[in-house]
């Protein structure tokens, strides 16, 4: 009795391990859609969206991600390259100078590498001046928009 036990033991165990499917994650570029393939597998994708492999098997579903109805997509700004914009000095220990091409309504953002401002200037002229002394040494970006032409220049700054 004790080895017909064991034996169904043994096939439901090696039933179950190939029954077993790996969930792998595909980076999607810029399309969108959906794939199946044999054996119930999909996939199922949005624009910039993480996919994964599906698995639904007597209405149970394997997944990894949500991919749901109320995705939306955020209206992006489309800027041009504001030229002929001056920093100075680069690297920087007191004061960094921002030269304009011209007498404009613009605005200045000192970012921090994980994206966090840490100084923001908004005026009208051709010379704009940002005083970084009390910041800490290291790698910012700099973002220098005119927002009425739709134009924009990033420089990388580094702080000594």
């Amino acid at each position: 009795m004790k080895k017909i036990v064991l034996l169904f033991v043994l096939i439901l165990s090696v039933h179950s391990l190939s029954a077993q499917l790996a969930v792998k994650k595909w980076s999607i570029s810029s399309q969108g859609g959906s794939a199946s393939s044999s054996g119930g597998i999909g996939m199922v994708f949005t624009i910039g969206e993480l996919a994964v492999r599906e698995y639904t098997s007597g209405g149970v579903l394997l997944s990894e991600s949500f991919v749901g109805p109320d995705i939306a997509a955020l209206d992006v700004e489309d800027y041009q390259l504001l030229e002929d914009v001056l920093i100075y000095p680069n690297p920087v220990s007191h004061n960094l100078y921002v030269r304009l091409p011209e007498t404009m309504q613009y605005e200045v953002k000192l970012m921090d590498m994980t994206g966090k401002e840490v100084i923001g200037k908004q005026g009208r002229g051709e010379l704009v001046s940002l005083d970084i002394s009390s910041l800490a040494q290291g790698t910012y970006l700099l973002l220098v928009i005119d927002r009425s032409e739709h134009r924009m220049h990033v420089f990388k700054v580094e702080k000594r």
